[in-house]
Parts: structure tokens; sequence; C-alpha cells
């Protein structure tokens, strides 16, 4: 029996060096399916994690609470959209010890 290799990686903030959540949100605001007052209060969030005014859990969730207020009533087919805007914009900007060992998994 050959031992096949598994690895399971969250993407976002492991593989990629920017949080994807963040910049869906703000892509969405973009496209005007979410208000600018999102923008605002996302940067807000972001800013006050950066400088060390808060955790990166009290951001990350306040990220998802953020979301969750205003995804309701958005068609699916404006977050595929702004999703496959978002992806491929920063598919390269990974960290270059999670892309190795990917690589090397393979």
């Amino acid at each position: 029996m050959t031992k096949e290799k598994l690895a399971v990686f969250d993407i976002d903030g492991t593989i990629f060096r920017k949080n994807l959540h963040f910049e869906l949100i703000n892509e969405l605001v973009w496209m005007k399916v979410f208000p600018q007052t999102v923008r605002k209060e996302l940067i807000k969030l972001y800013s006050s994690w950066l400088e060390h005014k808060g955790t990166y859990e009290s951001y990350r969730k306040a990220l998802v609470q953020l979301y969750a207020k205003h995804i309701r009533g958005c068609r699916v087919k404006d977050v595929i959209v702004a999703s496959k805007f978002v992806v491929p914009f920063h598919k390269n900007r990974t960290y270059v010890f999670a892309e190795q060992l990917i690589k090397k998994l393979r």
C-alpha cells in the first residue's frame, strides 16, 4: 500500500498574503452591491487591527458580521462576479513558504 500525501490549508491568510474576505467585501462595494459606508467600516476595522488597537480575532469576526449584515438580498451572481475578479488579481500574492510547501507536496 502506497502512502498518499495530504495537506490541508486555510487559503485566506495562510497561502494568500491578503485577506480575501476583505477584498471580496471591498469589491462588492466597488460594484455597488454593498453601500459605500461598508468600505469606511472595512477600512476602520483593518486600520484598528493593523495599528494594534484591536486583535486579529476581533477584526476577523467583524468582517464576518459586516458581510453577513449586507449580503442579505444580494444576488449570488454578483458575489461570483466579484470573486472572479478578486482571486485572479491576488493569485500571485502568496507566502513563499506556503507556496514552496505546496510544490513539495505535489
